[in-house]
């Protein structure tokens, strides 16, 4: 029993930031230019049906001047011992206030943590779907089989609160003039 913890203890070590500490982080990569945003740590996600042990979500946004792209992404983790549904799933529904959204795209991996396995699933949308997740009074995620409710979400409207005070990336080069 304590072998299969264990790895799962570490994820969890490497993943999460004291709750004290909680905050968004900002930053500008010195080598592509891309900006981020995100929250330090994850977050819990309810369960209502998964084949796992424990499910998380990170909220993040990126914006790369060089491409002009934007994403706004919620990652979903998944431990488990045995891989479910959510490590293939190419079907991903947010339910809004019971209004149904696909994301613009998925992407699915594992990880392996010492023989237990760590289920990433990377959605992207737009920006006001991002919004209207982080506002809605509630929010159920169905990943494959696997189906899950996002709490709070204050991590999220912090998030959408930071890029629109943050100058444009994309703003034009003339010194500021």
């Amino acid at each position: 029993m304590t072998c299969r913890i264990l790895p799962l203890v570490i994820a969890f070590a490497l993943l999460w930031a004291p709750t004290s500490s909680a905050q968004i982080t900002e930053e500008v990569s010195d080598i592509t230019g891309e900006y981020r945003v995100a929250f330090e740590e994850m977050n819990d996600l309810w369960i209502d049906t998964y084949a796992g042990d424990y499910g998380a979500y990170m909220a993040r946004y990126t914006s790369n001047p060089t491409t002009d792209r934007e994403r706004w992404s919620l990652v979903f983790y998944g431990f488990t011992s045995s891989t479910t549904s959510m490590a293939s799933a190419s079907e991903v529904r947010v339910n809004i206030d019971n209004q149904g959204i696909r994301p613009l795209t998925v992407e699915t991996r594992t990880r392996d943590l010492d023989g237990e396995i760590m289920e990433i699933v990377e959605t992207h949308y737009s920006e006001s779907v991002f919004a209207r997740i982080a506002n809605a009074d509630d929010v159920q995620v169905l990943i494959g089989e696997e189906t899950f409710r996002l709490p709070d979400r204050e991590d999220m409207r912090l998030i959408v609160q930071a890029v629109g005070n943050a100058p444009s990336p994309t703003a034009s080069n003339d010194g500021g003039r």
